[in-house]
């Protein structure tokens, strides 16, 4: 997630400050990463939206038949048989991560939370009957997440091999939030009583922070003590404008829809930037001095910058009797390395090297695919139940530090709608799953702070889904 400044001297200084540093990247604990507000930011799939689209998966591309089209296709609202005045939803998700170091295979990680799941809330413009024209207006909560977590753990002396170490521990704190709010408005058509299109657009507004803090020290079996302090936070504010433009049809027992949603176009944002890396020891450098290294810069009021790909998404839905056959698949272009924010090198107060501060990201094209199947038991009584993929799309470029998360996500889910007093209920449950070894390109003289190599990480993840559509004629 987040690099450690470089420093350069002599060489034996810098085997010394590397020494100080591994106390940050090499320990255990260096891997507790805000797993479930940052590894959001490497996947498309991980949310879900609209009460039904949640249990199928997804897969509803091609029949998203509810006000999710708003989202999934909004040609699919010019087809949809019912207008609806309201669909909304409420999630609770549980999560959790562990991992293990191949280098510390007794001392495991384990990091829980419980929160309300992203949802949506939208409603539909009644025009009058006959009319071809359709409109809707929807607020989505894409991305809400948070982690914010405290460790500490003593380490075997040889932790550090630097020197004859007697005693090694490490403290470390992390603070990670996500937030991502769409609000728009879908104008759809009914170009034949079979054949839609339609347009959703959204102002979308995101916040991002992280803040990483390490207090290590380590004694040697002569009575010598280094202590390194680190300290990096970035956060920032960006609003975009995203497209989403939608084609959907019906044919005998087969519906069908694609989707082109736009890259993000940026508006604007602004955002700071904090880093701080302290190494102090008694340990003597050639000049027979302690060691001291202290480089600190701050940085506001800094210019911000978030890209999301351009997409493309088709699906079909076939219907046998009751039963009814979702499938759907998205592909997500490349995003090339960009400067998220753009934070100037500054000189350290001791080393006189420049240390660059910029945040930057980058993403590797994904595609994912969901199958759902429908069963319908009559009017007011479905079940549902849906798979799909959610792939990272983290890269290997060690230059970036905006996410650190490589891991690929699966999830299955089942649920049901029933009706009553005019109003559809939905209750569910989602479990999404994966994990995955650590490989990520060390950039030396010190490597990335967040989730060494070999650090073995499995994500579990259950939501409860408890939503409702209240509809009109």
């Amino acid at each position: 997630m987040f690099r450690a400044p470089r420093f350069v001297g002599t060489s034996m200084k810098k085997q010394l400050l590397r020494a100080g540093v591994t106390l940050l990247t090499g320990v255990l604990l260096a891997f507790v990463t805000p797993a479930e507000g940052l590894a959001q930011d490497t996947h498309y799939w991980v949310n879900q939206i609209g009460n039904r689209a949640r249990l199928l998966g997804g897969a509803v591309v091609g029949d998203p038949g509810d006000l999710s089209a708003v989202y999934y296709n909004p040609g699919g609202l010019a087809l949809s048989h019912r207008a609806e005045l309201v669909l909304a939803g409420l999630g609770v998700e549980f999560a959790k991560i562990k991992g293990t170091h191949t280098d510390y295979p007794d001392q495991q990680i384990k990091y829980s939370s419980a929160s309300l799941a992203p949802g949506m809330f939208a409603g539909e413009i009644p025009l009058g009957e006959g009319s071809k024209h359709r409109f809707a207006y929807s607020v989505i909560t894409r991305q809400d997440a948070r982690a914010d977590i405290g460790a500490y753990a003593q380490l075997p002396a040889d932790a550090l091999d630097f020197l004859n170490a007697a005693l090694v521990t490490d403290r470390l704190t992390v603070d990670a939030k996500l937030s991502e709010y769409w609000a728009g408005g879908t104008w759809a058509y009914q170009v034949q009583p079979s054949l839609g299109f339609g347009v959703s657009t959204f102002v979308i507004v995101r916040n991002q922070s992280a803040a990483f803090g390490d207090f290590g020290q380590a004694l040697t079996t002569d009575g010598q003590a280094l202590v390194s302090v680190a300290d990096s936070e970035y956060s920032y504010q960006h609003w975009r404008m995203v497209f989403k433009l939608g084609i959907a049809g019906e044919l005998d027992n087969w519906s069908f829809g694609m989707t082109v949603t736009s890259a993000g176009i940026g508006i604007g944002g602004d955002g700071k930037r904090y880093l701080n890396r302290t190494v102090v020891g008694q340990v003597l450098d050639p000049e027979d001095d302690p060691i001291t290294e202290v480089s600190a810069n701050a940085q506001r009021d800094l210019s911000a910058d978030y890209r999301s790909p351009f997409s493309v998404a088709g699906g079909v839905s076939r219907q046998f009797r009751n039963t009814v056959i979702h499938a759907s698949g998205e592909f997500f272009a490349p995003v090339g390395e960009y400067v998220v924010l753009d934070a100037q090198p500054f000189e350290s107060q001791t080393s006189g090297e420049m240390i660059p501060t910029a945040v930057v990201s980058e993403a590797d094209s994904v595609f994912n695919v969901a199958l759902g199947v429908e069963q319908i038991f009559n009017e007011g009584l479905k079940a549902y139940v849906g798979f799909n993929t959610d792939f990272s799309s983290a890269t290997e470029n060690p230059a970036t530090n905006l996410s650190y998360s490589q891991w690929d996500l699966y999830h299955i889910g089942g649920g049901a709608t029933f009706n009553a007093m005019g109003t559809d209920f939905t209750l569910g449950v989602i479990g999404a799953f994966g994990n995955t070894v650590i490989q990520q390109e060390e950039d030396e003289p010190f490597p990335p702070v967040g989730l060494p190599n070999g650090t073995d990480i499995r994500v579990q993840r259950i939501t409860l889904i408890l939503g409702f559509n209240f509809g009109f004629d």
